[in-house]
């Protein structure tokens, strides 16, 4: 809720600046913002869908004479664990950037330019773990 307060407050503060701005570059970025608030409602209702079923155990198990089918359990510890794999295709679904900086680490980029960008960051890092 915060990150979407910050959001909304930010946009104010560009309306108030339109006038300096031109329209093109508004319209630039008010679509971003709605990638963005949209990424973020996706990556808080999976991370509400796949935490709430081992909540409810949780709960369950502290209240005595609950019991739930172990199916629910199993289900339920493995909808967590792969929560943390859900943010990464949320991202790659919905942002361009995200796809082309991952394509271009797993050294599947388009443009040989992103390719000698990446490459130029990995013999920099190799570099300064020299130093």
């Amino acid at each position: 809720m915060r990150v979407l307060k910050v959001i909304r407050k930010r946009k104010q503060i560009q309306t108030k600046k339109e006038t300096r701005e031109s329209r093109k570059t508004q319209n630039s970025d008010n679509q971003r913002e709605k990638i963005v608030s949209l990424i973020i409602i996706a990556v808080i209702s999976v991370f509400v869908v796949c935490w709430t079923p081992y909540c409810i155990a949780m709960m369950c198990l502290a209240v005595d004479g609950c019991r739930l089918p172990k199916e629910f359990m199993s289900a339920a510890v493995v909808l967590t664990i792969s929560n943390g794999s859900f943010n990464p295709l949320i991202y790659g679904v919905m942002n361009r950037n995200f796809r082309a900086a991952f394509a271009a680490i797993l050294g599947f980029a388009k443009h040989t330019q992103e390719r000698t960008r990446v490459h130029d960051v990995r013999v920099d890092s190799k570099n300064a773990s020299v130093l």
